[in-house]
């Protein structure tokens, strides 16, 4: 079988902890096991409001939660560096010994010359990834402990490799430049930080990013993000359509989070209209007077295109490929109300495209 994206459809609607207001069952997301994913589908997702976490992908249920979070793009080529971010390598390149007043420096001037600094790109699943794991997870132990207080049992080896060691998405050998990576960041020879991220046909999506809690007063958040603009800035040279970088979630309501809407010019999904929207201070002000926006016109279907729909959808049935309309006469079951659920979530034609797995 040629490859496909592979998902399958969770429809269940539950309450979940919040992981930022802390709230015990006020978080409410969509979600979808990743069996595989190719990277365009995977990108075309990302436009729809999903993430991956590991091989699991969700989509917040914004009008309800307590927390909306709207996907958050950057658009790299246009980036202009702000005088928090100068002093950011500034203080980076202190550190290293470099001390440098020169003025209207742009991102590449502050990187093209860092002696002792090096950044590896190891690609998930490879002999280079899999030698340096147990140096990996003792730094994600390190910072998880240190920075979000985990316990020993939250944060070893086994719970490290699901959350950012498995990965559905494609990883042929036909196209090395995308797929999931880990971006390994070096002083001399010492492993300070890492930046999970996966490279797609327009762009870096950054999932993770841990660091050595022993540097916190280089601000590495701020700095691996800038890196990861500037890495999106090099690959344009070799690769003109791939100009983004998604940070994923700005949640307004987190203060914390809204660091994100730092690297300007940034722009927020709509997560009804699917349309983009620059982050600027009148979508703020909307942001601060409303918990739920909604900043685009919602998609309308005409009434009598649902039903063809969901009918068009693609499912994996018993190793073989088939719509629904021939599935729902082979099965005698009738599963509109879920399969229209699906449609909405991800789109009529991703739910052509994707084969939706079913038992």
């Amino acid at each position: 079988m040629t490859e496909h994206t592979i998902l399958e459809y969770y429809a269940e609607h539950e309450a979940y902890k919040c992981g930022y207001c802390k709230c015990v069952d006020t978080n409410y997301s969509h979600g979808m096991w990743g069996h595989s994913l190719m990277v365009q589908d995977y990108e075309n997702l990302l436009n729809r409001g999903w993430r991956r976490s590991g091989s699991y992908l969700y989509k917040p249920t914004n009008s309800v939660t307590c927390c909306p979070m709207y996907t958050i793009n950057c658009h790299a080529l246009d980036f202009k560096l702000s005088k928090s971010q100068k002093k950011v390598l500034k203080k980076f390149g202190s550190h290293l010994g470099i001390n440098d007043s020169k003025e209207k420096k742009c991102i590449e001037d502050y990187f093209e010359s860092t002696p002792g600094f090096s950044v590896k790109y190891v690609k998930l699943g490879t002999p280079e990834f899999l030698a340096g794991l147990g140096t990996e997870h003792e730094l994600y132990r390190k910072y998880q402990m240190k920075i979000h207080e985990d316990t020993e049992a939250d944060c070893d080896l086994k719970q490290f490799k699901r959350f950012l060691c498995k990965t559905p998405l494609s990883m042929t050998s036909n196209a090395p430049k995308y797929g999931s990576f880990h971006h390994q960041y070096y002083i001399s020879d010492k492993l300070i930080a890492v930046g999970v991220v996966d490279i797609l046909p327009s762009c870096l999506s950054s999932v993770y990013f841990f660091y050595d809690p022993d540097l916190m007063q280089l601000s590495l958040g701020t700095f691996g993000a800038l890196y990861e603009i500037l890495f999106v800035r090099q690959m344009s040279k070799e690769v003109p359509n791939f100009k983004y970088y998604y940070m994923g979630f700005y949640i307004h309501s987190c203060q914390k989070m809204r660091y994100k809407g730092n690297f300007s010019p940034s722009y927020l999904l709509c997560p009804e209209g699917f349309t983009w929207r620059l982050l600027d201070d009148e979508l703020r002000k909307m942001l601060d007077d409303q918990k739920y926006v909604r900043f685009g016109e919602p998609q309308q279907q005409a009434p009598d295109n649902n039903n063809e729909d969901i009918q068009q959808v693609t499912l994996l049935f018993k190793r073989s490929i088939m719509p629904y309309r021939i599935y729902k006469t082979l099965r005698q079951s009738d599963d509109d109300i879920v399969l229209q659920q699906y449609v909405n979530l991800v789109g009529s034609a991703n739910a052509k495209s994707i084969l939706l797995y079913r038992e």
